[in-house]
């Protein structure tokens, strides 16, 4: 909220880039410290002592996927003019600059930086060098992007697209290796799990799994693609092509992890038949 409040202020719009990320850094690395000591030391004894570093995680990743949501889906659906004129010609998508494009990046670049790869290495419940592997390609990538480079593109990849990490953040609370168990014992907590789940499955699979591709096939990677075919310089070649490779990574990303969600939506709608199918692998 409080990053959100800075970004709509005349000040925020004028910090320069060091100042932005590590003003995002110290707000999210900060706030996953607050918290740990809430739930670890302050607060009375209950569930959440079980695991504070991961509980911190997910109420800073909350706050973090809610701004980045808003921001992106303003940038997207009522983009400023500067963006509006950069859609309408493949160069300013690829190649113009926008003010907000530019600050989302600038978020998610400290956020990585200071808070989200620290923890996911030094977190155990949050260890998954999938997870690490998916969160340093985003770092990369906003890197890539101040160029600028496809910034046109930064409310939907960085924005649009997080919208199904909201209902993820309760999802993986209670997961059975987590906090599941409360789901299970509590009614609410039960209806809010099992809300959040459909939730997400259908988010994630309308936005990242059908809308995600289409905008990376069949409109970043054409735009590069008519690009990287005339380039003469090497940066401009090399931008390019890792522009293309990582459209082309980041969307299969999607697939698989789709290719999950579906496995277990199947498991859910039909357990035997899942049950019977697992058996025929033994």
């Amino acid at each position: 909220t409080l990053v959100l409040f800075a970004f709509r202020t005349q000040r925020w719009r004028q910090m320069p880039l060091v100042s932005t990320v590590l003003g995002t850094g110290v707000s999210t690395g900060g706030a996953q410290l607050l918290f740990t000591l809430l739930f670890a030391k302050l607060l009375p004894d209950g569930p959440w002592r079980r695991a504070p570093s991961f509980l911190a995680h997910q109420v800073v990743s909350l706050g973090v996927v809610l701004v980045l949501t808003y921001l992106g889906f303003e940038g997207w659906f009522f983009p400023e003019e500067d963006a509006r004129l950069n859609g309408l010609t493949s160069r300013g998508r690829i190649f113009g600059r926008s003010e907000l494009s530019e600050r989302m990046l600038h978020i998610i670049i400290g956020m990585q930086l200071f808070w989200d790869l620290p923890t996911n290495l030094f977190v155990k419940s949050l260890w998954s060098p999938l997870m690490l592997a998916h969160h340093a390609g985003m770092f990369f990538v906003a890197c890539l992007c101040l160029l600028p480079f496809s910034q046109y593109y930064t409310p939907f990849f960085g924005g649009v697209a997080e919208i199904s990490s909201i209902p993820l953040v309760f999802v993986d609370i209670f997961h059975p290796k987590q906090f599941g168990d409360l789901a299970d014992r509590h009614a609410v907590l039960g209806r809010i799990n099992a809300v959040c789940r459909v939730t997400f499955a259908v988010l994630f699979l309308i936005v990242r799994a059908i809308w995600f591709p289409i905008i990376a096939f069949f409109q970043v990677v054409p735009d590069e693609v008519s690009f990287l075919l005339e380039a003469r310089t090497l940066p401009e070649q090399a931008a390019l092509f890792l522009g293309v490779v990582l459209a082309i990574l980041f969307t299969l990303l999607q697939m698989y992890w789709a290719r999950l969600l579906l496995k277990q939506v199947a498991k859910m709608l039909w357990p035997k038949q899942a049950e019977n199918n697992y058996r025929s692998m033994l």
